[in-house]
């Protein structure tokens, strides 16, 4: 159900744009731009001159069997397009979601085992000054202190590890901050439970009583914003590959919008809602691993 209202909101919106695939297309060709006769073959050669209804039930039947159709702008598979773009997509978001991870559980764990008031309330208020910044502005500052102030990795492009790590700090800065706000309201949360006031009381170490009784229980609701955090970092590299001038499916998704190559869009934006399906669906059934209640429940 996901996947088919994905597909049918995509659809609606790539239809409702007001220019006109072919005539972009054409309009690469300085011969053929102004040719009106040739702008119809085009659209009858790609199909876009056929009902509306028509072109979605056609593009939903292809989705369900798993064909995606051909790029306009390409004229190739969407499923190559996207399979050769997806590798450096991965990588970037992959780093991303580890930094994010590690990130928001340092910030939960010091705020949490802090002996001063003071900076446990600045800890806190932390992540909602990262949510507060823009993606693409905090590329640009990554960019600017890290590889030209001080030369320590490259600004652009995909050249091996070292040019992911930029990218990966600016898409886990954004997705760290939700993640770090749930952890540390469960963590609140889960100090208020009488075995951790015992434990507290018992004079155990405060990184003791983090790490043996509070975190298990604290990373469950963090754990249910992982399927949200995916969306959001698949989302984040359209900004991020194009602040970093990388390849990936962010660029593809980029340009097909432009050249308004509505297989491409639509290729892209549905397996990246399956993957976030999947995710969400791994995330669920590990909650009887981490939790013994639903495992008795269950």
């Amino acid at each position: 159900m996901v996947l088919v209202l994905t597909y049918t909101l995509v659809f609606a919106v790539l239809y409702a744009l007001p220019s006109d695939p072919a005539a972009i297309m054409l309009s690469q060709s300085e011969e053929q731009a102004g040719d009106l006769e040739a702008r119809e073959r085009f659209r009858e050669e790609l199909g876009l001159n056929r009902p509306v209804m028509v072109q979605y039930l056609d593009g939903m039947w292809g989705m369900v069997r798993g064909d995606f159709g051909v790029s306009l702008s390409q004229r190739r598979p969407v499923l190559e397009v996207v399979g050769g773009a997806l590798p450096a997509t991965f990588a970037v978001a992959g780093l991303g979601l580890l930094f994010s991870v590690v990130g928001a559980v340092l910030l939960a764990a010091l705020a949490m085992t802090t002996r001063f008031r003071w900076l446990g309330s600045a800890l806190k208020a932390i992540p909602s000054f990262q949510a507060s910044l823009p993606v693409f502005w905090v590329g640009l500052v990554l960019i600017q202190l890290f590889a030209f102030t001080f030369p320590l990795f490259p600004p652009t492009g995909n050249r091996g590890f070292s040019s992911l790590i930029l990218p990966a700090i600016t898409l886990g800065l954004s997705a760290s901050a939700s993640l770090a706000q749930v952890f540390i309201s469960a963590l609140e949360t889960t100090y208020k439970e009488p075995y951790i006031v015992t434990a507290r009381a018992a004079a155990a170490r405060p990184w003791t009583v983090f790490l043996r009784h509070a975190f298990r229980n604290a990373s469950i609701p963090a754990i249910t914003m992982l399927g949200v955090i995916v969306g959001n970092l698949l989302s984040g590299t359209v900004v991020v590959e194009t602040v970093f001038a990388r390849s990936g499916l962010g660029r593809v998704v980029q340009n097909a919008v432009l050249a308004q190559d509505f297989p491409l869009v639509q290729g892209a934006v549905l397996i990246a809602a399956t993957i976030v399906v999947v995710v969400n669906l791994l995330v669920d059934l590990s909650y009887p691993l981490l939790d013994p209640r639903v495992r008795r429940s269950a």
